[in-house]
C-alpha cells in the first residue's frame, strides 16, 4: 500500500490533519523566510504528532523530507537538539518544528513527505508556505 496523500489545503490558517493507523500528524503552520543568500529559501514546518495507538512509536526528523514540484527532495536541517526526536508514548503527543534550506526557485508546490519506521504509516502532505 502506498502513502496516504492529504488533500490540498484550501486556504486560511487552519491546521492540516492527516490521520494514519496509529498516529495523527497535524501541520499547524508552514512559513517561508529569506535564506542565507538571495537564492535560498528557509522553510519552517510546525507539526504535532499524536500517537493514537497503545504502544510507543519512534519519531525522528529524518522521517520528514520536502519535495518540490520538479521532484527535488530536501532533508530537514539538523539543529540544536530538541524534544521533537525520540519515542512518543502511547496516547501522547510531540510538538516541534522542522527547518529546510532549499533553492528559492523550488519554494512553490512543496509537499512534506513523511516516511516513519512503519512503511504503512507514510504520508504526502501538500504545504502552503506563507
Amino acid at each position: 500500500m502506498g502513502p496516504v496523500v492529504a488533500p490540498e489545503q484550501t486556504g486560511g490558517a487552519d491546521p492540516q490533519v492527516v490521520v494514519l493507523r496509529d498516529r495523527t500528524l497535524t501541520i499547524t503552520g508552514a512559513t517561508r523566510h529569506p535564506g542565507a543568500g538571495d537564492r535560498v529559501a528557509a522553510i519552517r514546518v510546525n507539526i504535532v504528532i499524536r500517537n493514537s495507538g497503545g504502544v510507543p512509536i519512534r519519531n525522528d526528523r529524518s522521517f520528514f523530507e520536502l519535495t518540490g514540484s520538479e521532484g527535488d527532495v530536501f532533508s530537514s536541517l539538523r539543529g540544536a537538539a530538541d524534544a521533537f526526536d525520540g519515542v512518543i508514548g502511547a496516547h501522547r503527543s510531540r510538538r516541534g518544528s522542522l527547518s529546510f534550506a532549499i533553492p528559492a526557485a523550488a519554494a512553490s508546490g512543496l509537499r512534506l513527505m513523511y516516511r516513519p519506521e512503519v512503511a504503512s504509516e507514510s504520508a504526502i502532505i501538500p504545504l502552503k508556505a506563507a
